[in-house]
């Protein structure tokens, strides 16, 4: 994992998407959880999606839905004591009734 991939804070967890295998997430101490595209990491490279719900907290745990190759499952712990699931699969996201041209 980057050095830097959560800024100051701590990198608490990190896990491989078993289907897709250059997708990692991370989750740290920021309360933050981020995915990584492997095929283009490196130095000041961003990761391809930040989750920041539980900013305040850190999260404790994050893995890959075994079945379900877009869902990510987070563990927060401090105040917050929660776990949440984010479904990252491609959505469009145009606002409703702007249609295409």
């Amino acid at each position: 994992c980057r050095a830097d991939a959560h800024g100051a804070e701590d990198v608490n967890a990190l896990a491989w998407n078993a289907a897709v295998a250059y997708l990692v997430a991370t989750a740290g101490d920021d309360g933050a959880a981020r995915v990584w595209d492997l095929r283009r990491f490196g130095p000041g490279c961003p990761s391809v999606g930040c989750f920041d719900y539980h900013a305040g907290s850190h999260l404790a745990a994050v893995q890959w839905d075994p079945v379900d190759e877009s869902t990510l499952a987070l563990c927060a712990g401090g105040a917050l004591d929660a776990v949440s699931l984010w479904d990252l699969s491609v959505e469009d996201d145009a606002p409703p009734g702007a249609g295409s041209t």
